[in-house]
C-alpha cells in the first residue's frame, strides 16, 4: 500500500474524529457524560450483562465501568440485580428512565447520520459499512495483540 493512501487516510480521519468530537461535546447524550453514554448503550443492547462483560465490552478496566455504572445507578439509568442461578453475580440491566434515554439518543443520532448519509447511494453506503467494519475489526485486533 502507498504512504499517500495512508496519510490521505490518517488526514481523512483526524477531520473525522474532530467532527465525532463536535458531535460528542454537543449535548448529544443529554445527562450523561460520553463514558457513561457508551455504558449505558451498550447495558440497553446487551440486557442482563455482567460488569466484567460491560468491561471486556467496552475494552476499559472494571473499576472505571464499576465507577460509570454506579454514577448510572444513582441517576436511576440501570438497575443492579443479583439472579437467583448465581448470587455471587450481579447483572445491569436499564431502568425504564434509561430505556427512554437511549431511545431519545439513538433517534437522534440516527436523524443526524441519516443525514449525513443522505448523498451517498445505498450500495455505496453497504461498501463503505463493510470495509468500515474490516478497518474496525483488524484496530480491535492489533490492539488486543499489545495487550
Amino acid at each position: 500500500m502507498k504512504n499517500e493512501l495512508i496519510e490521505d487516510f490518517r488526514q481523512l480521519l483526524r477531520m473525522f474524529e474532530r467532527e465525532i468530537g463536535k458531535i460528542n461535546s454537543s449535548n448529544s447524550c443529554y445527562a450523561v457524560t460520553q463514558a457513561q453514554c457508551h455504558a449505558l448503550i451498550e447495558v440497553n443492547l446487551e440486557g442482563g450483562i455482567s460488569l466484567n462483560d460491560l468491561s471486556k465490552k467496552l475494552a476499559l478496566d472494571k473499576s472505571s465501568v464499576s465507577r460509570t455504572v454506579e454514577n448510572l445507578t444513582k441517576k436511576n439509568l440501570i438497575n443492579r440485580t443479583i439472579p437467583e442461578s448465581n448470587r455471587r453475580m450481579v447483572e445491569l440491566n436499564v431502568s425504564d428512565e434509561g430505556g427512554a434515554l437511549c431511545n431519545k439518543i439513538n433517534n437522534e443520532n440516527n436523524s443526524y447520520f441519516k443525514e449525513v448519509f443522505k448523498n451517498i447511494s445505498d450500495q455505496k453506503l453497504n461498501i463503505f459499512l463493510e470495509v468500515f467494519k474490516i478497518i474496525t475489526m483488524n484496530m480491535n485486533q492489533l490492539n488486543h495483540e499489545k495487550l
